[in-house]
């Protein structure tokens, strides 16, 4: 090929992709293809509620981007109502403390994860703490997995036990009960940076007895200004 045909390609690729970005829309290449998807982007503040002072929301997924949000906060009993994790209408923009969630960030398509975090970017005050508890940490999975096929001391993971901790059990789970990606420190802190964080901190931690080494992710991060 042509160096006038690659630089005539690549100018059709910038333009097929700015062409897209008018109409709200990106390719997204990802395992199995590329696709055309909405671009990541934070909603909108509708119909709010009132919120306690040092508003705190704890986030748990019911199904694909449904679950529930249970809110607490000083001088106020928890309450809790059914929403979509992606659209939060009813949160007032910079009204929120922190966030906490665990078995949500991962069990969301590449994409609605891009924009939820946006969306809860949108929602946390300046400064306001998002806190991820136990992401399968794909890094150390595979250097047990190494350290298996290797022979190493402590045993390792074999194929089967990497397959149920990145994406879970696959002959049992529903498809919006299995893990959508794989999560690297790295790869989290850069699409945590991307949206407009600050990583306070990342450890690697065990999350259940038995374990043969540290396998989880645990992410603290900040709003930026």
């Amino acid at each position: 090929m042509s160096g006038a045909t690659v630089q005539s390609n690549s100018s059709v690729k910038r333009l097929i992709r700015k062409v897209l970005g008018w109409a709200g829309l990106e390719i997204y290449g990802a395992r199995g293809g590329v696709y055309v998807c909405r671009a990541p982007r934070a909603g909108r503040a509708g119909r709010t509620r009132s919120l306690p002072a040092s508003c705190r929301l704890h986030l748990r997924l019911k199904e694909a981007e449904q679950g529930f949000v249970e809110i607490t906060g000083d001088g106020m009993v928890p309450s809790e109502f059914e929403s979509s994790l992606v659209r939060l209408p009813s949160i007032p923009d910079g009204s929120v403390e922190e966030i906490r969630l665990s078995g949500v960030y991962e069990f969301l398509f590449r994409q609605d994860r891009r924009s939820v975090i946006l969306e809860w970017r949108r929602i946390l005050v300046h400064g306001g703490a998002l806190v991820i508890r136990g992401l399968p940490d794909f890094e150390a999975i595979a250097t047990q997995y190494v350290q298996a096929a290797e022979g190493g001391a402590g045993g390792g993971l074999d194929l089967e036990h990497v397959l149920k901790y990145t994406h879970g059990d696959v002959t049992k789970a529903s498809s919006d009960q299995l893990r959508k990606d794989v999560f690297t420190a790295e790869s989290v802190t850069a699409e945590l940076r991307g949206a407009g964080y600050e990583i306070a901190s990342i450890e690697r931690v065990q999350h259940e007895l038995g374990e043969s080494a540290p396998l989880w992710l645990d992410v603290l991060a900040r709003r930026r200004d």
